[in-house]
């Protein structure tokens, strides 16, 4: 059962999105094309102008992080990224860990969520190493997570690429599902795009 909040709060636009890659044609189940319908609806937030560009990007983040909650609770079983008990941090208290869960060797594992429209973002844009930082530091300080072990920061994103400072400080600490990845597994995948509608619409029955 997904819990994520905003499922709730942006209940038409969710409905939208993951319905219209179900319904569409094989060709269409893409990550590009999810990424445009998030774009679509983002761009029509209705906002006061001095936040309407926080609005959007929280909307895109929690977008992003709905997708990741269905994806890793429908990918249990995969010893490459399955986590177990995956569980929605508190959106209260979001100092960098979207979410935690536990890898095939049993540690708690901190997940953070990256939304990116562009698949190569640079300057500001960029995944820097301060980003995975704070994931790291509130990871261990307030979801007690075992980030001294291998495979332990997962960073969810729609981007293809990070800052290089990332694989030298984390080496093998850190689990990349980019664009790239993504697209791998769930690119025209009929039985992903179908769960994830179906798993939508049992969320607003419970």
């Amino acid at each position: 059962m997904l819990e994520h909040s905003a499922i709730s709060v942006y209940y038409k636009q969710v409905l939208d999105i993951f319905n219209t890659l179900d319904i569409a044609e094989q060709s269409i189940k893409t990550i590009d094309n999810w990424i445009s319908l998030v774009e679509n609806h983002a761009n029509q937030i209705v906002s006061k102008k001095d936040d309407k560009e926080k609005r959007m990007n929280d909307f895109r983040g929690d977008m992003l992080e709905i997708l990741a909650e269905i994806f890793f609770k429908n990918s249990v079983f995969d010893d490459r990224f399955g986590l177990q008990k995956y569980t929605i941090a508190d959106s209260t208290s979001d100092y960098g860990v979207d979410a935690t869960g536990y890898n095939v060797n049993g540690h708690k594992c901190a997940v953070q969520c990256k939304y990116r429209a562009n698949p190569n973002p640079t300057g500001d844009d960029q995944i820097k190493y301060e980003d995975l930082t704070k994931t790291y530091f509130d990871g261990r300080e307030n979801h007690e997570c075992d980030l001294d072990k291998p495979h332990t920061v997962f960073l969810f994103t729609t981007a293809s690429t990070y800052s290089f400072v990332i694989d030298v400080n984390f080496k093998d600490k850190l689990v990349f599902l980019g664009r790239r990845q993504l697209s791998e597994i769930i690119h025209q995948n009929n039985n992903f795009w179908a769960i994830a509608n179906s798993q939508i619409k049992e969320f607003f029955e419970k």
